[in-house]
């Protein structure tokens, strides 16, 4: 007789299968490999732990294995924010990792064909109608690249403009359903405002 799986049996199984080490290591081997040195490497941990954080506290009507396994989801992610803009496939990133972080990848990968400030504008509406999972990454990566930008004695230029488009896809994303990224974009914007 067939076992009919559940839906925390199927999330066992998704979660089991993700490797979110496996993930950063890809992507930081790549990222080194483009720039030559480690700057990346430690944003990419970054941004997936602190996904991670904020994953914790996103899903709190999801069962345990949903909630493990889309926490998994968000680290990845995170990890491997620039996977697409270093070279990847979305088949190799699911290969890597699965389909859901390919997607939270995709959304979150500015199309560099299109003129800022058009740009901007479409990764803040992409961002704003993708599910809660990529909107939690891509907070995640706001706060952890403004708080870089704090450290730094001197911002330049292009971290005044990167922060000042940033605020654009921040402030598109408070717009949106989720109260839960809402909270946690609201210390964002502060920082960002900081480096503006």
């Amino acid at each position: 007789m067939a076992v009919e799986l559940t839906t925390e049996t199927e999330y066992v199984k998704l979660w089991s299968t993700l490797d979110p080490q496996r993930v950063l290591s890809a992507a930081q081997r790549r990222s080194i490999a483009v720039f030559g040195n480690t700057s990346l490497t430690s944003h990419l941990a970054a941004t997936g732990d602190l996904a991670g954080t904020y994953a914790d506290k996103a899903f709190p009507d999801c069962t345990f294995a949903e909630r493990r396994y889309r926490k998994a989801v968000c680290v990845s992610a995170g990890y491997g924010h620039h996977m697409l803009a270093h070279g990847y496939s979305l088949e190799q990133i699911i290969e890597l990792a699965d389909e859901a972080v390919a997607k939270i990848i995709a959304a979150m990968t500015p199309d560099l064909r299109i003129p800022e400030p058009q740009r901007t504008e479409l990764l803040g509406n992409r961002i704003g109608s993708a599910n809660l999972d990529a909107q939690i990454v891509m907070a995640a990566d706001i706060r952890h690249t403004s708080l870089m930008m704090l450290e730094k004695e001197k911002v330049s230029h292009d971290d005044a403009l990167w922060a000042h488009r940033m605020k654009s896809v921040s402030s598109a994303l408070h717009s949106v359903r989720s109260s839960e990224v809402s909270k946690l974009l609201s210390m964002t914007s502060k920082g960002l405002e900081e480096v503006i």
